[in-house]
């Protein structure tokens, strides 16, 4: 079916495939969303291979997962104007949330392109060929560096996006944004600011160790 090629599932938990086990370095995957302990992240390996592979580490998800998102928080709200974490935040912020407006720029620069080329080409037509007359030849390329101004202009003001930096300074602002974000949303923003997630072993069974505690990310510098 469908020429043998299989279609990679999107991720159904927040952290699937960016949060890795602490052993063996291989991903955690949520398991037991429907029995009575809740979902829970497992190591992959662990799972499918048993113990002798890997000891293994197993975190409730609820647990794990507010802990990732008050981390986040309080990584974005420490980062500077320009640094590379923000502004790819805010680049792909603007471009998930206003999806027309990044077509219709695409569309733009391909159409100065386009009239870029035309112009090209009357230039060659005209200079080295010989093939247009003087005035033909004024009255094509008038048309087509108007076309190219009025292209010029338009793809500037789509350049032009509101400092949305200062959104992500506002903490009450990204807190209320972050609620209310889609789960790729925020696998979106997380994956700006994050090279990797693991987490700390429980000392022993029943360990009261804060989770924040034991949670290890590795930042985009």
């Amino acid at each position: 079916m469908g020429g043998g090629s299989r279609g990679k599932r999107p991720h159904t938990t927040f952290l699937g495939g960016i949060f890795s086990c602490p052993y063996c370095g291989k991903g955690m995957t949520g398991s037991g969303s429907g029995s009575a302990r809740g979902l829970m992240y497992r190591c992959r390996t662990r799972s499918a291979y048993g113990k002798d592979a890997c000891p293994g580490v197993v975190v409730r998800a609820p647990r794990m997962d507010a802990a990732v998102e008050a981390m986040w928080l309080s990584h974005v709200l420490a980062l500077e104007h320009g640094s590379p974490g923000l502004d790819a935040i805010v680049r792909r912020w603007a471009v998930f949330h206003d999806v027309e407006k990044e077509q219709r720029r695409k569309e733009v620069m391909a159409g100065l392109d386009a009239a870029r080329a035309r112009r090209d080409k009357l230039e060659h037509d005209f200079y080295v060929e010989g093939m247009l007359s003087e005035d033909r030849f004024k009255t094509l390329a008038a048309e087509q560096s108007a076309v190219i101004e009025s292209l010029d202009l338009e793809a500037a003001e789509l350049a032009r996006e509101a400092d949305l930096s200062v959104f992500f300074a506002d903490g009450e602002a990204l807190a209320d944004a972050w609620a209310e974000s889609t789960l790729a949303d925020r696998r979106m923003l997380l994956g700006c600011v994050l090279k990797s997630l693991t987490i700390v072993p429980a000392r022993f069974p029943g360990d009261r160790t804060p989770i924040l505690g034991r949670v290890v990310p590795q930042w985009v510098a």
